[in-house]
C-alpha cells in the first residue's frame, strides 16, 4: 500500500510504501492520496484538518521591487508573503528596469560623473597673482596652516615651492591672500557641483541630463 508522506509544513513529498514507512517513523503519513487537478505555479498540495488544500508554497522563492530592481525578497516560509506589487523572480533571469529606476541610474552616474569632475578641478591646482599654486588635499592644509602663522606675525615670510616647482617668497599679507585665494578657488568648484546637482535632480528624462556636467 502506498501513502503520501508530508514535509514539516504539512505539504505532500511523495509517496511511500507503507512496509518503507514502518522503518521511517519520524515522516508523517496518510493513506489518502492528493487530487489530480492542475496547480499554479506556486501552488502544492497541503493537509489542513484532514483534507489536501492546494496552497502557495513561497519557500525558497524570490521576489523584486519593480521601482528598485537591486532590493530582493527571498521567502523563508511557505506563508512568507512577498510584499504587494514586487515581481516574481528566479535568480539567473534578468530583470525587467522600469523607467524610473533606469531614470534613477542614469542620476546617479551623472552625480558621480560631477564629483569626480568637481574634484579634478579643485585638486588641480590654482592662480593668484600670476602664480599657479598646488591644490590637493595635502596642498590645502599646508596653506591653511601657513595663513595661520601669517596671521599671527606680520613679520611672517616664507619661501613657497609652486605646482611648476619654482620657488615664490611670499609676505605675510601674500600669504593670507593665497588663503582667500585658494577658499574661493574651492567655493566656486562646490558652488558649480551644485547647480549641476539640482539641474539632475529635476531632470525629467535621461536625455536632459547630458545638459548637467
Amino acid at each position: 500500500m502506498m501513502l503520501a508522506y508530508l514535509d514539516e509544513s504539512g505539504f505532500f513529498a511523495g509517496t511511500i510504501d507503507s512496509e518503507m514507512a514502518l522503518k521511517q517513523p519520524a515522516l508523517v503519513t496518510i493513506s489518502t492520496m492528493p487530487g489530480t487537478t492542475a496547480l499554479g505555479p506556486l501552488e502544492k498540495w497541503r493537509l489542513v484538518d484532514g483534507r489536501w488544500v492546494a496552497e502557495n508554497d513561497y519557500r525558497g522563492h524570490h521576489w523584486y521591487d519593480p521601482v528598485n530592481t537591486e532590493s530582493v525578497y527571498a521567502c523563508a516560509r511557505f506563508d512568507d508573503v512577498p510584499p504587494i506589487g514586487w515581481t516574481y523572480w528566479e535568480p539567473g533571469q534578468n530583470k525587467v528596469v522600469g523607467e524610473a529606476e533606469a531614470l534613477q541610474k542614469a542620476k546617479n552616474a551623472q552625480w558621480e560623473k560631477v564629483k569626480q569632475a568637481r574634484a579634478a578641478v579643485e585638486y588641480g591646482g590654482f592662480t593668484w597673482d600670476g602664480s599657479t599654486f598646488d591644490s590637493d588635499a595635502i596642498s590645502q592644509a599646508r596653506i591653511i596652516g601657513a595663513v595661520t602663522l601669517a596671521q599671527m606675525n606680520s613679520a611672517f615670510s616664507i619661501g613657497w615651492t609652486l605646482a611648476d616647482n619654482s620657488v615664490r617668497t611670499l609676505s605675510a599679507a601674500d600669504m593670507i591672500a593665497v588663503g582667500i585665494a585658494l577658499g574661493q578657488h574651492v567655493n566656486a568648484c562646490h558652488e558649480r557641483a551644485r547647480v549641476l546637482r539640482g539641474e539632475i535632480a529635476v531632470a525629467a528624462t535621461v536625455g536632459e541630463l547630458s545638459t548637467a556636467k
